[in-house]
């Protein structure tokens, strides 16, 4: 897991914008080019953005 104040606001704050956008992991990671796998990584802390 990736520590730290900083990110951890960061990973809560992204979290919380993509549920208020109505945003599934799976929509978000398509509109970044990513696979779903990656946002799961990042909003648990296991891959930097």
């Amino acid at each position: 897991m990736i520590y730290g104040r900083r990110y951890e606001a960061v990973r809560r704050v992204l979290r919380k914008v993509r549920r208020e956008a109505g945003l599934t992991q799976v929509q978000l990671a398509e509109k970044l080019g990513k696979g779903q796998s990656y946002v799961s990584k990042v909003e648990r802390g296991e891959q930097y953005l």
